[in-house]
């Protein structure tokens, strides 16, 4: 009989026994992982983010633009000029084939695409998280998600 017939052999006789291991090892291991401290995807920095805008719902297009103008000018307060590279924003829906491209899904609804010079200093998910912040302070009728 070799080895691996001898522990097949005393696993089946107690499977209870053989269960309770089994689940312990891998409670124990659930545990380790998490003190492991790393993540299969590490988080980087793409130099770019989107801003996703939405007025209050049946805005006109007319109403939402000097929004997003505001976005853009607290965008542009916020992001150092000298890490800023383009503002790119996008209102509405253009009837046609070229909508399902988009996110938007009406007149109350854009998103501002800021994108980072290749040696910004400060990290776009910092830019993020302060340029949330002060939408959220200063265009409370505006929703916003990153």
């Amino acid at each position: 009989m070799t080895r691996y017939d001898h522990w097949v052999k005393k696993t089946l006789e107690r499977p209870a026994f053989s269960l309770t291991v089994l689940l312990g090892l891998c409670a124990a291991l659930m545990l380790a992982s998490l003190l492991l401290g790393a993540a299969y995807f590490p988080r980087t920095d793409p130099g770019q983010f989107v801003v996703n805008v939405k007025a209050p719902t049946g805005t006109r297009l007319e109403d939402t633009a000097p929004d997003i103008k505001q976005v853009e000018a607290v965008i542009r307060r916020i992001v150092d000029q000298a890490d800023l590279d383009v503002i790119a924003s996008n209102i509405g829906v253009t009837p046609g084939f070229s909508s399902i491209y988009t996110t938007n899904t009406g007149s109350h609804t854009a998103f501002v695409q800021v994108s980072l010079k290749e040696d910004h200093r400060i990290g776009s998910y910092v830019y993020m998280d302060r340029v949330r912040k002060a939408v959220q302070e200063e265009l409370p009728q505006l929703t916003t998600y990153f």
